[in-house]
């Protein structure tokens, strides 16, 4: 298996994590935190959202940062759809908006890091 193929993996793992997670009942008592569960949204599909990114570098695809926001949206609608056949969970449009929310910022914050680490290694080739 190649390096290419590889960069695949975390975002497969991750997407199993989260589906597996959304698939029963909620398993454990929260701390009682205001919006504790969005928190948990903007950082799950926001590390989500890097390792799509880092897939779309390795195979060099121009766009990146737009494309792992919207494969992010995406996969946070269609779980929140799985959750509506889901007896104890309920779908949530403000889940969708954490989702997407984690995505922007962190694959932002991680790109702005990549790209300045880029012009940082060629100047001072």
């Amino acid at each position: 298996m190649n390096y290419k193929t590889l960069s695949l993996v975390p975002s497969i793992l991750v997407m199993t994590l989260i589906f597996n997670l959304s698939s029963g009942p909620v398993g454990v008592e929260l701390p009682t935190i205001d919006h504790l569960d969005k928190i948990l949204h903007f950082f799950a599909y926001g590390f989500l959202a890097i390792c799509y990114w880092i897939a779309l570098i390795t195979y060099k695809v121009k766009k990146n940062y737009p494309i792992a926001v919207g494969l992010t949206f995406l996969f946070g609608c269609s779980d929140e759809f799985h959750q509506s056949f889901i007896p104890s969970r309920t779908p949530e449009l403000l889940d969708i908006v954490a989702d997407t929310c984690g995505a922007v910022v962190c694959v932002f914050v991680v790109n702005c890091l990549y790209l300045s680490y880029l012009k940082r290694n060629s100047t001072s080739a």
